[in-house]
């Protein structure tokens, strides 16, 4: 088997990786537990003891962290940094919530404002409720906003008992942290780092799900893996590797053996496919053509159900 870089195999099987864990990455997500119950539990010892030494008259949030500071500190800012981007205030009465600063606007991953900071007086997310009848205040909101946050905003719905505000986390409907959906976070925040629209990153995902959800043995859905990553000992693999000198293919000789030539247009697969075709709902060859790396998931979102499994059975056994 080739190998594949350790990136790819600690993506999350939807995303086109393996799901093994990425422990530099999970490592911080178990330090962000840490950081989020000083968060939460500020009357604890731990809490008192690190507030009276590294934040004593401001916020654990607005904390501006030392060089010279403790490891055992370093390894919570650490874990603060990912916090930081999951955790999102529950408005109430808004007067908490500095506008500008705060993560308050409920969204996938940005929670701030994408409006950019006008000259305004506006500071506190209670500037822009209406107290008397616990209603956004509209002309407030289209006045200094982007139409793009007025819509967000007008969808958080307000309290008539006004409440105070609190913190919450962003990635769970109770509100209450978990390493999972921090560890889930960190790798969608390095995900979408890398240029990934999100519409794509969502087809994707859709499409990756063909394969691992496919109703074969889990060797074959292995093989269809490595089959759509270019991960097999293919002789223009080997080539590009300076392990061989010709990737021409050894059983036909006419062409160079590249992933798709080996499952599909050498000699041997397609009489292979011949062959299952009088028992099975194989696809025609016809339809089976190169369309680009992706060739493989685009083809099985072509495919009605029913011929998605037999042709998988088909790439791994030809």
């Amino acid at each position: 088997m080739l190998q594949v870089s350790w990136k790819n195999l600690v993506q999350p099987k939807c995303q086109g990786g393996m799901g093994f864990r990425d422990l530099h990455l999970f490592n911080q997500a178990m330090l962000a537990r840490q950081a989020w119950r000083l968060l939460i539990f500020p009357d604890s010892l731990c809490a008192k003891l690190l507030k009276a030494k590294y934040y004593p008259n401001s916020r654990l949030l607005d904390t501006a962290f030392p060089r010279n500071a403790s490891n055992t500190w370093r390894a919570i800012e650490y874990g603060f940094a990912l916090l930081k981007k999951g955790i999102i205030w529950r408005v109430g009465n808004g007067k908490n919530i500095r506008i500008w600063r705060d993560n308050w606007v409920p969204r996938d991953y940005y929670l701030k404002p994408v409006t950019r900071r006008r000259r305004s007086r506006l500071k506190w997310v209670s500037d822009i409720i209406d107290e008397e009848c616990a209603e956004w205040k509209t002309e407030v909101l289209h006045e200094h906003f982007d139409p793009v946050d007025v819509e967000e905003i007008l969808k958080i719905k307000l309290s008539i008992e006004r409440t105070e505000d609190i913190i919450a986390w962003h990635f769970e409907r109770t509100g209450v942290f978990s390493v999972k959906s921090a560890y889930k976070l960190a790798l969608n925040l390095r995900t979408l780092g890398a240029n990934t629209s999100g519409s794509k990153f969502q087809n994707r995902s859709r499409l990756w799900n063909y394969i691992w959800k496919a109703d074969v043995p889990p060797k074959v859905r292995i093989f269809a893996w490595r089959l759509a990553k270019n991960a097999l000992p293919t002789n223009e693999n080997k080539k590009a590797r300076h392990i061989l000198e010709t990737s021409t293919c050894a059983i036909c000789g006419f062409e160079a053996e590249t992933a798709f030539h080996v499952v599909v247009s050498c000699p041997h697969a397609r009489d292979l496919f011949e062959a299952m075709r009088t028992e099975w709902p194989v696809p025609d060859t016809k339809q089976l053509h190169l369309s680009g790396p992706d060739w493989l998931l685009l083809l099985l979102d072509r495919l009605p159900a029913a011929y998605q499994a037999p042709l998988l059975l088909g790439l791994a056994f030809g």
